[in-house]
């Protein structure tokens, strides 16, 4: 991980982890929300990797938000078919 200035200057470089390690892992194990946490207020985009890390650095990290998933999307279909169609019929009546 590999964390710069807002002029791309290097401040820090840890060693390397697999890329397996989720980036949120990886600041955790370093320490950088408790460095975060202890010093100056500043707001620090990042990306949705991140969610959850704002809350342990006094909402120094700011992420997207959380993206909700509508249930009554999916089995909404069902209910607009008309009595008597077929699902796979294309709108041909069925036969009774």
């Amino acid at each position: 991980m590999v964390l710069t200035d807002a002029e791309g200057r290097v401040m820090s470089c840890s060693p390397v982890q697999p890329g397996s390690c989720a980036d949120i892992t990886q600041a955790r194990q370093l320490g950088l929300a408790q460095f975060l946490a202890d010093g100056p207020f500043m707001e620090i985009p990042e990306d949705a990797g991140y969610q959850g890390m704002g809350a342990q650095t006094g909402g120094r990290v700011v992420t997207p938000p959380h993206r909700k998933v509508k249930k009554e999307a999916r089995g909404s279909r069902s209910g607009r078919r008309s009595q008597g169609m077929r699902a796979s019929g294309a709108g041909t009546p069925a036969i009774t």
